[in-house]
């Protein structure tokens, strides 16, 4: 019997920003590249994580439909990011959403659904529950004094209609990058 092998995937079910929020995160990100050196988020797209998932590839259908059917009754709405901070371990700065309610009722619907997948279990998962929108991450304490040191008098401060919600997906591996598997747009 021939065993068929799959590969393993890191599903990204996210918030992607308007052109102008992804602009301001960059300009930041390349401010702080020649100062801190690389960093965690540097290479990702910018975006709000709602949940993050590594399982089969083989599995894609049912995420997909699980998305989907969590996301059914869910609306647009706008959301504001006002402000740039960071998390209490200093190694995560970020863009603050205030409408953190809206964004966690989105987390909540979809990751009920997905947790009712056989294929779910097991495998390696991750609900976003603090809403943001990283610019730099995986912070050592003095990439974390010159990157604040850089940013902490910026702001950005910025409104856009969240229409839908994205799918994106990478091979598990460390230089993998995201490719968009499917877009869910909110009524």
């Amino acid at each position: 019997m021939e065993m068929l092998l799959t590969s393993m995937n890191r599903y990204l079910v996210c918030i992607e920003p308007s052109p102008r929020v992804t602009d301001a995160v960059r300009r930041s990100q390349a401010q702080l590249l020649p100062l801190i050196g690389k960093f965690q988020g540097l290479n990702a797209p910018v975006h709000i994580t709602l949940l993050l998932v590594d399982m089969p590839e083989d599995r894609e259908p049912e995420l997909t439909g699980a998305i989907a059917a969590g996301l059914e009754n869910s609306s647009a709405f706008q959301l504001t990011l006002r402000g740039i901070t960071y998390f209490r371990d200093q190694r995560t700065i970020y863009a603050n959403p205030l409408e953190r309610r809206d964004v966690l009722s989105l987390v909540a619907s979809i990751a009920a659904e997905v947790k009712k997948l056989p294929a779910f279990e097991g495998y390696h998962q991750v609900v976003a529950n603090v809403p943001h929108m990283t610019i730099a991450a995986g912070l050592k304490p003095p990439q974390f004094e010159a990157a604040w040191s850089t940013l902490k008098d910026q702001q950005i401060d910025e409104r856009f209609e969240v229409r839908q919600v994205t799918l994106m997906s990478r091979a598990l591996a460390p230089s993998g990058d995201y490719r968009v598997v499917h877009y869910y747009p909110l009524r």
